[in-house]
């Protein structure tokens, strides 16, 4: 899986006009960072759920993306310290994981508290 998703983040890219003029990132570092990402979420057990462009892309197809996008809880996120932090809201982190943007959605948001049963 993570092959595929590098592999859409660098056509997200790539195929962005505004990123043509612009010196395009190591395919093989990309890859690197995603499979980092994922094997330390899986190494320590930190709960995540996966959303946004590549999650969609699982189900249909001609849409690109540029980022990873996480629903993460406040302490998962500080299992995760090689993130670094690029701006900050509320409820919302952007961040960069070596060449990958990776966008958190964190869980203390009023949305997550809601019961639909």
């Amino acid at each position: 899986m993570t092959v595929a998703i590098s592999e859409i983040i660098e056509n997200g890219i790539i195929f962005d006009l505004k990123n043509w003029n612009k010196k395009i990132m190591n395919s093989n570092k990309l890859l690197e960072n995603v499979n980092q990402l994922f094997k330390i979420l899986e190494n320590r057990k930190i709960n995540y759920l996966l959303v946004g462009g590549v999650a969609l892309l699982s189900y249909i197809e001609g849409r690109n993306t540029q980022d990873i996008d996480l629903i993460l809880s406040v302490d998962e996120l500080n299992q995760l310290p090689e993130m670094i932090v690029n701006e900050q809201k509320k409820d919302f982190i952007r961040g960069s994981f070596g060449f990958l943007q990776i966008d958190i959605l964190l869980t203390q948001n009023n949305l997550f508290n809601l019961s639909f049963g």
